[in-house]
């Protein structure tokens, strides 16, 4: 298991081929974080944790 923290309060968990990101808000600068996710987990809509 990987795991990556980004930006503000975004972090990317990978295991066996597969990743989800936890809370991808606008203070994450990282291009490729949402790169070939399985699925995004958004704890609350603050606008640092959460960017449409």
């Amino acid at each position: 298991m990987r795991i990556t923290k980004f930006g503000h309060a975004c972090v990317r968990v990978e295991k066996n081929g597969q990743a989800i990101v936890i809370d991808p808000g606008v203070m994450t600068t990282e291009p490729d974080v949402l790169a070939g996710v399985e699925a995004v987990l958004v704890t609350h809509e603050h606008f640092d944790h959460f960017d449409p």
